[in-house]
This record gives C-alpha cells, structure tokens and sequence, in this order.
C-alpha cells in the first residue's frame, strides 16, 4: 500500500479535492456538515490538520465551482490495506449520479494510486439511495449485518459493500 494521501481527481463533471477553510460555510449550509458555523470551522480545520497524516484521504466534491458534498476513506488498517468509504452530497444534487461519479473515481484512486487491496462500505438497508450508489458504482454486496446501526427507533440492519483490486 502507498501512503499517498489526498489527492486532487477530475471527473467528467467534478472535480474532487483537499477541504479548505472557506469550505465550512457551504458544506455547512449544504449539509454535509452539522453544527453550527463555529463547529463546522472547527470541523474543517480538524479535517486540514488530518492532511498531515498520509493516510487520509478526504475529499470535497465541487460541482460548477460549488462544494456539493464529501468522500472519505476512513478505518483505514495499514496492515490488512482496507478502508471504508462513507459519503454525503447536498439534498439538492442527489439522483443526478454526481456520487456515483465521484465513488467510482475515489474507487479507481484507492485502488490503483494508493494500492489498497480492499474499499469498503457499509450502508443502512433503508437507505436507497446510498444503496444504489454502491451498486452502479460497482461494488458487491457483501451480505447483511442485523441490527447493526443504532438510530432513533432502535436499530437498523445494514448491508455491506465492497470493491477489491481483483475487481477491477
């Protein structure tokens, strides 16, 4: 595996690169962060100093030159050369294949420039839409983990994605 860090990646539409300070207010404002302005400054730079690490790999999505979302590669194991992928896109981008787009591309990235042997990504059942990203983006349903995420209601089952080199 390289340590290669985040690196910038074009798309046919977007352009995937480092968060930067003046994200916080329009990630925020999209939803792709929570909190309060304050808190999501205080995410951002948080995000910035993880840059440090080699290992991070966490993307804003831009769109016509407005931040629309996020793609992270976290629980990264050096050692078995995994990680897992989690993403958000503004409410008003979705179902317009913008994060499919972008998985595909932070797929082909993770598996090819950083050499990860295996991408992974769990997803809450009811979850559709994210559901179905994974599939067009490629990856393979794994099977179910019951009751594994803890929400409002109790708990909800999810379904485990994932792309490996050999799938390629």
């Amino acid at each position: 595996m390289k340590m290669v860090g985040t690196q910038e990646i074009r798309t046919q539409r977007l352009l995937l690169r480092k968060i930067k300070p003046e994200d916080a207010e329009p990630l925020l404002f999209s939803g792709s962060l929570n909190g309060t302005s304050d808190t999501a400054v205080e995410n951002v730079n948080n995000y910035i100093e993880d840059y440090n690490l080699p290992y991070t790999y966490h993307w804003v999505i831009e769109y016509d030159n407005r931040q629309i979302g996020r793609v992270l590669a976290w629980d990264v194991s050096l050692r078995d050369e995994y990680c897992q992928l989690g993403y958000d896109i503004s409410q008003e981008f979705r179902n317009q294949g913008f994060m499919t787009e972008a998985i595909k591309a932070v797929l082909l990235f993770l598996l090819t420039e950083a050499d990860f042997h295996r991408v992974y990504c769990i997803v809450r059942v009811p979850n559709i839409a994210s559901n179905k990203v994974c599939q067009k983006a490629g990856m393979i349903l794994e099977g179910t983990l019951r009751k594994h995420y803890k929400c409002n209601d109790g708990y909800d089952d999810v379904n485990v994605y994932s792309f490996i080199g050999e799938d390629l």
